[in-house]
């Protein structure tokens, strides 16, 4: 087992080339499930590409940002 994960359905970041692990993943829900959720994050890497709904930027905050 790698450590990463897909999301349960068609993920929506499959385009992107990239693999979300599980913490990403539940984030990238929690965000699509709540609409005034922000996602506190210093992986700018992968947070930069991940959408919710497919095309949406998940809303988030870096630490250099919140300074």
């Amino acid at each position: 087992m790698s450590g990463k994960y897909s999301f349960g359905r068609r993920s929506d970041n499959e385009g992107c080339g990239r693999r979300s692990d599980l913490g990403d993943a539940g984030r990238v829900r929690l965000a699509e499930l709540l609409a005034s959720n922000v996602v506190y994050t210093v992986d700018r890497t992968d947070f930069t590409t991940y959408r919710k709904h497919g095309r949406q930027p998940v809303p988030r905050v870096f630490p250099e940002d919140a300074a």
